[in-house]
């Protein structure tokens, strides 16, 4: 168990902040990249918005801090331990702010070293600009060493363009502190300002007071208009660990300030859900989702209007077409494969609108903003209608406040006739349903000139991912084993393996098989094989696996008996057994655990006995049910033959932590029936 540092008084903590006339080194100057004349208004603009006052603290406050934050020992799980992390922001009421932070972290092992010896701060040209107030190390001695400016390094976001986005405009600050051991504490402040809002006439904000180290201390203070109101809310904050207060300033201004003193550390567990849904982040907006995404529609819409270079493509892809069903899917198909994701800045709003449709279409590539935009144009020249969307498909956010904490854009579309919505994720053109079954229980916002309310897409139903596992096996007398598999699968079944091969060079196939066999036994060998369709994108017919294995001596031989298991109680070739193994595998959880989809697989095989041997007995069936695992087990036995039929079946993708105890019950149970041994006898 860690062990808590008493919690700071929260009062004391916001006095802790200080007021006066912020003084640093100015170790590092805005960046010279040229401004135009419009941007260097702005910027001069946001640069005067008054921010709330303090100074910052000096290395002999970072060391009286650091004596009540513990020790490595008080935190053996921790790497490094936040100090403090102070945000100071004036906004006004056309979106521009003005922000002063700065963070202290305390490097407890070399884990620390690695991950806070260098730093990095980004910044987006088109709207904003960051520079460096101060950096420096205090060395377990006391002794301090700043950082040199040629120890900054202005550099374009390696990130993007590792997902092929090449955008100068997207940058980075990285801060390389000299010296840093375990023991060391690095302190950075920096100064950034916008120099266009996202979102002209709104403000949108946040701060995290929870991360992957344990937080000692952090605050936010917020300056703007009366006449700008903010909605805010704090999530994960059930104890109400983080303390609120705002003070109307005489001339019309009002402070917000959230502070909170020690929180602990989130540790990470095998698929645990993502760290961003469990950490306690204020979340602050002028907003509602019904004004966001109405505002939002004044800048989509205008770029989601064809020409006739795809008018006429539309009709060459659907006029053979009856059906909207299947005009959905040529469009889909046509923007997801023939248009490639690749980006490069366009427009007055880079990384925010998509590209006008038409640019989109005569360049033939895009990211997903510009492929979601012009899937949506394609589809409403069909007689669909869509909507151009936001989603984070890989956090369910926190929807309480209109926050944009989307990374992703698709699209929502409606078939005549139908009520709910389908969403069409235009980066993924492997998925048969057009959408991965992950994106289940993820928030999506519509952008719609009357605005949308948030929405949820719908987590699918076990039946929408089945997997199927059909095997023909034979016993020779000397226990060796001779099968043949056939898999098949829906949804993310079919999705998971028709990826992975799509993706794999052909070559490499049969290595994939063997390694799936050997999950039977290390001697498994494969023999003949054949996976279809042909390609292996060809969405129309899914994905089928079979292939011959044998297993020398597979059953082990005692005299006159033959002791066996059946190959598919150990559910090969299946991925969802082996996630839900996987969050099984804690005997306790700290966090929900995230199993991925909804699921089931039913499995069939039947056994041709050696001539002269039978069963002496056969195990009962089995049958466990519980809200989030259902199993059940039957065995048959004939003349010479035996068959097991297996039914598994996932109801929920989430555990709860209050429920995980008696999951993992389930489960344990479901292993148990899972290892029975079949006995044979020989009559000869």
């Amino acid at each position: 168990m860690k062990k808590m540092i008493a919690s700071v008084p929260v009062v004391l903590l916001c006095l802790l902040i200080g007021t006066g006339t912020i003084h640093a080194r100015m170790l590092h100057d805005w960046p010279e990249t040229e401004m135009r004349e419009d941007e260097r208004a702005d910027f001069q603009r946001s640069i005067a918005i008054p921010y709330p006052d303090g100074s910052l603290n000096d290395a002999a406050d970072i060391l009286r801090i650091a004596e009540s934050a513990g020790t490595a020992a008080d935190y053996p799980d921790a790497r490094a331990i936040q100090l403090f992390s102070n945000d100071r922001t004036g906004f006004d009421a056309c979106g521009y702010y003005h922000l002063v932070q700065e963070e202290a972290v305390q490097i407890l092992n070399q884990a620390g070293v690695d991950e806070y010896g260098v730093i990095k701060l980004n910044y987006d040209l088109p709207y904003d600009r960051t520079r460096i107030l101060d950096a420096f190390v205090i060395q377990p001695g006391g002794r301090i060493e700043h950082v040199p400016e040629e120890a900054i390094h202005d550099v374009s976001n390696s990130e993007d363009m590792a997902a092929n986005i090449y955008e100068p405009i997207w940058r980075s600050l990285l801060i390389n502190f000299p010296g840093v051991q375990p023991g060391s504490i690095v302190y950075w402040a920096y100064e950034n300002v916008s120099i266009k809002p996202r979102s002209e006439g709104a403000f949108q904000w946040g701060h995290s007071f929870q991360s992957s180290i344990p937080m000692h201390s952090a605050s936010l203070r917020l300056l703007g208009p009366v006449g700008m109101p903010l909605h805010w809310g704090v999530a994960n904050d059930a104890s109400e660990r983080v303390a609120f207060k705002q003070t109307l300033i005489g001339d019309g201004t009002i402070l917000y300030e959230w502070c909170s003193g020690p929180v602990e550390m989130i540790l990470s567990e095998p698929h645990m859900i993502p760290m961003q849904e469990l950490i306690k982040a204020v979340h602050v907006s002028s907003d509602t989702w019904q004004t966001y995404s109405s505002r939002e529609s004044k800048y989509v819409e205008p770029n989601l209007v064809p020409d006739d270079a795809i008018r006429s493509k539309v009709i060459e892809l659907t006029e053979h077409l009856d059906q909207a069903e299947d005009k959905m899917r040529v469009l889909f198909l046509y923007v997801t494969r023939k248009v490639r994701y690749m980006g490069v800045t366009f427009g007055d709003r880079p990384g925010v609108n998509p590209d006008p449709v038409t640019r989109t279409f005569a360049n033939n590539a895009g990211v997903c903003k510009d492929k979601a935009g012009l899937l949506t144009a394609m589809l409403r020249l069909a007689g669909i209608e869509a909507w151009y969307t936001l989603n984070n498909p890989e956090v369910r956010i926190f929807s309480d406040i209109a926050v944009d904490q989307f990374n992703h854009a698709i699209v929502s579309a409606r078939l005549p006739g139908e009520f709910g919505w389908r969403y069409l994720d235009v980066t993924v053109d492997l998925a048969p349903t057009m959408i991965p079954s992950t994106s289940g229980g993820t928030h999506v916002l519509r952008i719609m000139p009357d605005g949308a309310d948030i929405d949820v897409i719908p987590v699918d139903s076990p039946e929408a991912n089945t997997c199927r596992i059909d095997v023909t096996s034979r016993l020779d007398s000397r226990g060796s084993l001779f099968s043949t598999f056939n898999y098949s699968g829906s949804g993310a079944a079919d999705h998971y393996y028709r990826e992975f091969l799509y993706y794999t060079d052909r070559s490499q196939w049969s290595g994939m098989l063997t390694y799936l066999v050997s999950g039977l036994s290390q001697n498994a060998e494969v023999g003949n094989w054949t996976i279809a369709p042909e390609p292996i994108d060809d969405l129309e017919k899914p994905i089928r696996i079979t292939l011959d294995n044998s297993i020398p001596e597979y059953a082990v031989l005692v005299g006159d008996y033959l002791l066996l298991r059946f190959p598919t109680s150990k559910f090969p070739f299946d991925w969802f057994f082996e996630s839900v193994l996987d969050v099984a595998s804690l005997h306790k959880r700290q966090y929900p655990a995230d199993i991925g989809v909804p699921s089931i697989t039913i499995s069939r095989e039947s056994m041709t006995l050696p001539p002269g041997f039978k069963s002496i007995a056969i195990p009962d069936p089995v049958s466990i049910h519980s809200t989030w695992l259902t199993f059940s087990q039957k065995w048959a036995i004939g003349e010479n033959e035996m068959t097991l039929e297996q039914e598994f079946v996932v109801h929920q993708p989430r555990i709860g932590v209050e429920d995980y105890a008696e999951f993992h019950d389930v489960f344990s149970r479901m292993r148990m029936a899972m290892q029975p041994y079949i006995i044979l006898e020989t009559h000869q």
